[in-house]
């Protein structure tokens, strides 16, 4: 299925198997709207359609890495980018891979992530895993940013039906900070934005 849409008055284009911007998406861009990203250089972790690193792009970041696991998300993060290019002074890059796993954080003033964070088992780039709490992707950002001694914010959206207690005693044991930037309320759950911070 394809999409056609405007977030945040970026032109977005959804391609088939990429998940759609919704309330989560909405959320973690109305946290970055009233932050200052001006000369920052960002990573958007888990692209999609790269409406979070455009978003970070028209707010002034520098720089801005798209990367996800998932082929048709950089490749949708591309488009999108093309179909903004004229109004976007920053770079991007893009880049395949799982997480940070293959990123070097030194140059790197801003983490943001919208990941799968359902506590179900399907495919990886959807679930954030039953076992894991919905935490399967988030716990590898946690040690990575801790691993790299990041000094950066990192800012990642949860669900409460994910093991929020779990994640917050993760940052913690890793000795970082969080804080809820963003909270609101839909039918059987509430959406989170955290913010990770040494």
């Amino acid at each position: 299925m394809y999409i056609d849409m405007k977030v945040n008055g970026i032109n977005i284009e959804v391609l088939d198997g990429v998940y759609s911007p919704g309330d989560d998406t909405f959320l973690i861009l109305d946290v970055i709207e009233e932050i200052n990203v001006n000369g920052l250089k960002c990573i958007d972790v888990c692209c999609g359609t790269g409406v979070i690193g455009l978003k970070l792009l028209l707010k002034g970041a520098s720089l801005v890495l798209f990367t996800d696991i998932n082929v048709a998300a950089v490749k949708n993060s591309m488009l999108n980018y093309q179909l903004n290019r004229e109004k976007i002074l920053g770079t991007a890059l893009f880049s395949l891979g799982d997480c940070l796993e293959h990123i070097k954080l030194g140059r790197f003033n801003l983490i943001a992530c919208n990941p799968p964070y359902l506590p179900v088992n399907e495919d990886i780039q959807w679930s954030g895993g039953r076992v894991e709490g919905g935490l399967r992707i988030v716990e590898k950002i946690v040690n990575k940013i801790s691993e790299e001694k990041f000094k950066g914010e990192t800012f990642v959206v949860l669900s409460t039906l994910s093991d929020s207690a779990k994640f917050e005693r993760i940052v913690e044991n890793e000795r970082l900070q969080w804080d809820i930037v963003a909270e609101r309320a839909f039918f059987y759950e509430r959406i989170r934005v955290y913010r990770i911070s040494r």
